[in-house]
């Protein structure tokens, strides 16, 4: 048979209800106990302990409202400052408002170390309420003792001490309840309740105080006080425990209790600690109850029992028809919340009680748990909107599917955001190399017929273009065809020019070995006495080093050296190596004006002795002078096409033993690999079909011959294969020889 709810609730009420009652007379009746003195120092500690669970839930209950203020004002914050002390000001009076026992509430808070504190105060006065706004000073001695104990500690503490009045001690009494304020782990002031101690006694008083024969004490590391009002054994009692020595400074080191002879009186002596969580400063509780009190309450509860156990019945019964009817509403609760949930209607969604420990309990709790887990999912979802990827969030459980599926969503936009700023990164070193081409192009074409002023621009521009301390530029002089050297035709330090004059024996040190190896030489660890950069500090060993060879049609014509304090970055030594080339077309382009200058003093000094040759020889000067200007015009243009095209086509250039020395952007994006991985190798060396000896001998041998090649092959690029078709082009040099090829690439 199915038993209804209400039935039910009857049935599991009353029934044990009976059966206790039964129980009780059994036990009342059957077994009367002579109480001894353990009985009633049982019964008595049973009574202490009572008033201090009333004692510490009044006490933990006001530190409780404190905490949640605390909490109010390090979680909340307003844009204005006036608006937000406004709010705070608020809460303060509705504390006020709804704990009449309360004397004052406060907060001190200053966010920023040099600015002035304020005391924003809430007292009650001749019944009225007040709001006090002043400035906080050392001299307050209330708010300093309150400070100086609270220093140092995250905790909440709570302790009896005499009230002040203008920064005098007066004679009364109050109970405090303090707490620090943080933000960012750092004090930034505190918070406290203060209540009259003879409203705290009139209160305990009428709560706890079961006889006016019964005397109760309250005692703190300072204080020993008298909550009731019979005080003429305060004195008596207060020694007796000294000379028993049960307080060790002013605090209850164990509970215990004891009997106590005073005059004609007997008394059971019961002190306890209590208990209040979550705050430091410790009180307990001193309870004196004459033994007459003991057993009249012995006497007392016989004849009261049946009365009160028929009474008690009665209230039973009609208490659970009242609670049936109560849970059956709380039904409706839940069940709104879970609609409006189900609905999306979150104005109606609210967190619901948990404190009863049945089957309504347990289904608000599980309402909560998914509330608050949506909650933290909108929050979370709001946050990544907004780009706080660092907003910690976890999935409820392991099988959260919502959960798992938001941090991976977290996860892919995080790396979606990563590879965006490689990108731009990527971009911006682009952007900074085209300037940079575009500037030393500029300063190229405007000191090309002057050697030193030439050197210097470029020197002084790449220096400080490429953010380095130091740097050289070293040309090979073949004026003396018996002894060729190196020499420094200018330098650059610290945004000043360096007047120096440096020659250096052909082949000797890293310029005389990145000459001859014709590669860029870059280090790390700079030899000890190789050079110094001097500046207002004195003379440094640099960081780094760098050199790069200036080579123009297979011939080198010097070296560019840098040096740094910090790395030089790739990018940076790409740039400069682009540079290079454009370098040495321009010394070329000197020393070809240099000797036709000296053609035509020589031509000059001929023409004096043969006049019968001037004109040939004039016509031979123009047509130099012509090839010249032609030459330049057509490097300049071909020079300017060839970057464009670069910039845009999958181009690569060989040495003519068929070493990749240059490889445009485009080629590496399609390659898929970085261009410091691509530097040096074989043509064909990456291909998935790479040429044997003989073939690639064969193929070369017709580049270097001048011969126009054509090449594929299927690159595997990340596991995909591409079909690329190249077209080689020999370039040859003015003696007609070739002097590197250039391959063009075509993705089928």
């Amino acid at each position: 048979m199915r038993i209804n709810l209400k039935n039910r609730l009857f049935l599991y009420i009353l029934t044990p209800v009976l059966i206790i009652y039964f129980v009780i007379y059994i036990l009342i009746f059957s077994n009367i106990i002579n109480y001894s003195k353990d009985n009633i120092i049982s019964n008595s500690n049973e009574l202490t302990q009572k008033h201090s669970l009333i004692i510490s839930g009044k006490l933990n209950s006001d530190l409780k409202v404190l905490n949640t203020f605390k909490k109010t004002i390090e979680n909340f914050s307003f844009k204005e400052q006036n608006a937000q002390e406004q709010f705070l000001r608020d809460i303060l009076k509705d504390i006020l408002i709804n704990n009449t026992d309360y004397s004052s509430v406060w907060y001190i808070r200053n966010d920023n170390v040099d600015e002035t504190k304020f005391i924003n105060e809430y007292y009650r006065s001749d019944d009225q309420l007040n709001y006090n706004k002043r400035t906080y000073n050392s001299e307050d001695m209330f708010f300093e003792k309150i400070s100086s104990k609270l220093l140092g500690t995250q905790e909440s503490i709570i302790f009896f001490t005499n009230d002040y009045k203008n920064s005098e001690k007066i004679n009364q009494f109050v109970l405090v309840y303090a707490v620090p304020l943080y933000l960012n782990n750092k004090f930034t002031g505190f918070a406290g309740i203060k209540v009259e101690f003879e409203k705290l006694r009139k209160n305990f008083n009428n709560n706890l105080i079961s006889s006016k024969s019964v005397r109760s004490y309250i005692l703190s590391e300072e204080l020993f006080l008298n909550l009731s009002e019979n005080s003429n054994i305060d004195n008596e009692i207060l020694r007796e425990i000294n000379e028993r020595k049960f307080i060790s400074n002013s605090k209850i080191v164990k509970q215990n209790s004891f009997f106590w002879k005073y005059r004609r009186d007997d008394y059971i002596v019961n002190y306890i600690p209590v208990n209040i969580t979550d705050a430091t400063g410790k009180l307990s509780l001193l309870s004196v109850i004459p033994n007459r009190e003991m057993y009249s309450f012995i006497s007392n509860f016989y004849l009261t029992y049946f009365f009160y156990a028929g009474l008690g019945f009665f209230v039973i019964l009609l208490m659970t028809y009242l609670f049936y009817r109560y849970w059956h509403s709380k039904i409706k609760e839940p069940l709104t919340v879970i609609i409006a949930m189900a609905t999306g209607r979150v104005n109606e969604i609210k967190k619901l009680p948990e404190y009863r420990a049945d089957v309504f309990g347990d289904l608000n709790k599980s309402i909560n748990q998914i509330n608050s887990s949506l909650d933290k999912t909108a929050e979370f979802i709001e946050e990544i909107g907004k780009g706080n990827f660092d907003y910690s969030y976890s999935p409820v459980f392991k099988e959260d599917r919502i959960g798992n599926s938001l941090v991976e969503l977290k996860r892919s936009i995080e790396l979606a955001e990563i590879e965006d700023k490689k990108r731009k990164e990527a971009d911006e070193r682009l952007n900074w190399a085209t300037r940079g081409s575009a500037k030393f192009s500029e300063i190229i074409r405007e000191h090309s017929d002057n050697p030193e002023e030439l050197a210097y621009a470029i020197i002084s521009e790449l220096v400080n273009y490429i953010d380095a301390n130091q740097g050289g530029l070293f040309v090979i002089n073949e004026d003396d065809e018996n002894q060729k050297y190196v020499e420094l035709l200018a330098s650059f330090a610290y945004d000043r020019k360096k007047m120096l004059e440096k020659r250096i024996p052909y082949g000797v040190g890293l310029v005389g070995r990145c000459i001859q190896e014709r590669e860029t030489i870059y280090i790390t660890k700079v030899p000890k006495h190789y050079l110094n950069i001097t500046s207002g500090l004195g003379d440094e060993i640099p960081g780094t080093l760098l050199i790069i060879p200036l080579i123009f049609h297979e011939e080198v014509f010097g070296v560019v050296e840098l040096a740094s304090f910090k790395n030089i970055e790739e990018y940076k030594i790409n740039l400069v190596e682009q540079i290079a080339e454009g370098i040495a077309s321009a010394i070329s382009m000197v020393k070809i004006n240099a000797r036709t200058a000296g053609l035509l003093k020589e031509t000059k000094i001929k023409s004096e002795q043969s006049a019968s040759q001037e004109e040939e020889i004039r016509q031979n000067i123009e047509e130099m002078q012509a090839s010249t200007d032609e030459l330049n015009n057509k490097l300049d243009s071909l020079t300017g096409t060839f970057e464009a095209v670069k910039s845009v086509a999958n181009i690569a250039e060989f040495d003519t033993k068929g070493r990749i020395i240059d490889i445009s952007p485009n080629f590496l994006k399609l390659l898929k690999k970085e261009k410091k991985d691509i530097i040096g190798k074989f043509q064909g060396s990456f291909s998935t079909e790479a040429l044997n000896t003989e073939s690639f001998n064969n193929f070369w041998r017709e580049l270097r011959a001048g011969k126009k090649m054509e090449f594929q092959q299927i690159i595997n690029v990340e596991e995909k294969l591409v079909n690329i078709s190249s077209v080689y082009i020999p370039l040859k040099n003015t003696e007609g020889k070739v002097y590197k090829v250039v391959s063009l690439a075509d993705v089928k």
